[in-house]
């Protein structure tokens, strides 16, 4: 669509100005049951989602109007804090690790696979050698 085509570099332009939030881009034509799943009626439709949750929608193609909707989503985004030990760029997985589908291997009794997920002294360590091989979804 026209308005699309139109966004698309402000799109591009405001994921390099905002490196602490993540942009993607779907294509509804190709991805027919996301689109119906999230209610996109009209295009371009922009999607904010924190932590797997959509909070927003915004339609239209007013650049303006888009990043001010995805300031707004940044400065009330509470791990987006001038306090965090989190490097300005980088950004926290943990809410996107399934505990239940990780693996790790020569994982000590004492010091086990869950220390590791927990901010906190508590550390992951083989029982074994200084191999400690860990798979996560």
């Amino acid at each position: 669509c026209a308005p699309c085509v139109r966004i698309a570099p402000v799109f591009t332009s405001l994921s390099n100005k905002y490196p602490q939030a993540v942009f993607l881009e779907v294509d509804v034509h190709q991805c027919q049951a996301t689109a119906a799943a999230n209610n996109i009626s009209a295009t371009p439709t922009f999607l904010f989602f924190r932590n797997k949750v959509k909070i927003d929608q915004y339609q239209g193609a007013d650049a303006s109007g888009l990043e001010d909707k995805i300031k707004q989503h940044l400065e009330n985004d509470p791990g987006n804090n001038e306090d965090t030990d989190i490097p300005k760029g980088y950004m926290d997985l943990m809410p996107f690790i399934n505990k239940a589908g990780c693996e790790c291997l020569n994982e000590s009794d004492d010091h086990g696979f869950e220390n590791c997920l927990r901010k906190d002294p508590t550390y992951l360590e083989s029982d074994c050698d200084e191999q400690v091989p860990v798979t996560c979804v």
